[in-house]
């Protein structure tokens, strides 16, 4: 579509709330990446996960991979059973990536992840820490559950490193309190490479609000 690329991988009925489904958008350009670096699509994860390989260029003309990925957790009371296939598939996908290619996770983890109380407003202070210290502060279990997770795999949810007037991405339909649930995950060996992460304006019809990201690509190669 107008050379803009989709690729898509779920299931082609959804049934309604919590139905599988996830998709990468390429523009024009990144779209010329992929196909340099291959046309790599990383798939058949059941619906909930899907990665892309493209290649950029730095300010010197060199290449860097930046490999892609969308994911979509279970919800949070779904059985422990459904979080395991999820967090192997998502490792799964990420091992697929070559190992100078920058990560980049865009993910509905369906997790209260909160936010680490070290009192600073520096994002770049948390150095071992999955999450910063800005963000919503409500943690609940499944929150706990994806937080072993990231640790356990060196990621980072930038979302959470950077301050920002508003945090929810989420709204209960009941209670109508907000919740950050939606997050862009990167390896913390790539974090300096990152300047901005967000909420960002809405710009589809969803009752989630979309998380944005500015990179910086540098490369030593």
């Amino acid at each position: 579509e107008g050379g803009f690329v989709v690729i898509v991988e779920g299931p082609p009925v959804q049934n309604g709330r919590g139905s599988k489904g996830v998709a990468i958008a390429l523009s024009p350009q990144a779209v010329q990446g992929w196909e340099k670096g291959g046309k790599v699509v990383c798939d058949g994860y059941g619906g909930r996960v899907i990665g892309v390989r493209t290649v950029a260029c730095d300010g010197k003309g060199r290449e860097r991979g930046i490999f892609l990925v969308s994911a979509y957790a279970p919800i949070g009371a779904a059985p422990q059973a459904d979080w395991d296939v999820f967090f192997s598939d998502l490792e799964d996908c990420i091992a697929q990536k070559q190992s100078s290619d920058i990560l980049l996770i865009g993910a509905d983890i369906n997790s209260s992840l909160g936010r680490a109380d070290n009192g600073s407003d520096d994002a770049q202070d948390a150095a071992s820490s999955p999450i910063g210290s800005f963000g919503l502060k409500h943690r609940n279990a499944s929150g706990e559950r994806f937080y072993t997770f990231l640790a356990s795999n060196g990621l980072r949810a930038l979302s959470t490193f950077f301050k920002k007037k508003r945090y929810g991405t989420w709204c209960h339909p009941c209670s109508k309190q907000l919740h950050q649930l939606d997050h862009i995950l990167v390896e913390s060996k790539d974090f300096n490479n990152f300047t901005d992460c967000g909420r960002s304006t809405q710009v589809v019809s969803s009752d989630h609000m979309p998380v944005r990201c500015k990179l910086r690509l540098e490369s030593n190669l």
